[in-house]
């Protein structure tokens, strides 16, 4: 008799605290609640950030040997235990039903579905910020007769252009009232990345044009009795094919 396999499900919910599941040996590790994988991992981040504040060498290179015997693969993991419970805990709120009921309204809020952030503006004012207390320092760095390399030159140059080529994207595509979601984005792009069309080879677009091609009769078949398909083709002379070659090529280079 064969064994049939036992498939657990992600998650167990229990309805007393329907956000403290029981996650189920995620990535082959042991099963545990979701609040006991964070009362660990609490644990975990306070014994680090503890010894961390300290500047003496032996306490580093205590943590250097804890972290080289698996004490961050122990965190890494509790955290990501964490994340599939509350992946998994988001994904059954949006399913709706009564299992779904005292679950955190505030989980899974950015993601697409896919696992993905979906918060493009967020993540660009942020990159922004940046940008801005980069320039603001550089700016109050640099001295009036100070001499710069010329790689460091050309990169700002490189960063002003391509700051510059956005702005004027955002401002025409808003002028214009065109403000585009994510998923009207991706099938923008879908169309701007369609495969050219490959061009004919010239030398096969001249056979074709004097007739001496393997495919130039395929489309006067229909139209050439059945015994005159075998029909000696007449013969032209190898000037009349070459000017007939190069006006061919001429053709498609002025093109």
């Amino acid at each position: 008799m064969r064994a049939e396999r036992v498939i657990e499900a992600p998650i167990s919910m229990d309805p007393a605290e329907p956000n403290n599941p029981l996650i189920h040996s995620h990535e082959k590790a042991n099963p545990a609640t979701l609040k006991d994988r964070i009362m660990r991992t609490r644990g975990q981040l306070k014994d680090l950030a503890q010894r961390a504040e300290s500047n003496d060498l032996a306490t580093w290179e205590g943590i250097c040997r804890d972290a080289k015997g698996g004490m961050f693969m122990g965190l890494e993991q509790n955290l990501e235990q964490i994340r599939h419970g509350i992946a998994e805990l988001a994904a059954q709120r949006k399913k709706g039903g009564v299992m779904s009921r005292g679950i955190d309204k505030n989980i899974g809020e950015k993601f697409d579905g896919g696992g993905e952030y979906n918060d493009e503006v967020g993540m660009i004012k942020n990159d922004l910020h940046t940008i801005v207390r980069c320039a603001s320092d550089l700016n109050k760095m640099l001295h009036k007769d100070e001499n710069i390399a010329e790689w460091a030159q050309e990169k700002i140059a490189v960063v002003k252009s391509m700051m510059v080529t956005v702005l004027d994207y955002i401002a025409s595509e808003h002028e214009m009232g065109h403000e585009y979601t994510v998923s009207e984005s991706i099938n923008e792009w879908k169309k701007s990345t369609k495969a050219p069309v490959r061009p004919k080879n010239p030398v096969a677009k001249a056979h074709q044009a004097v007739g001496t091609g393997s495919g130039s009769h395929k489309n006067k078949s229909k139209e050439i009795p059945r015994k005159a398909k075998h029909k000696k083709k007449p013969e032209i002379s190898e000037g009349q094919y070459d000017k007939l070659l190069q006006a061919e090529m001429s053709k498609i280079i002025t093109d």
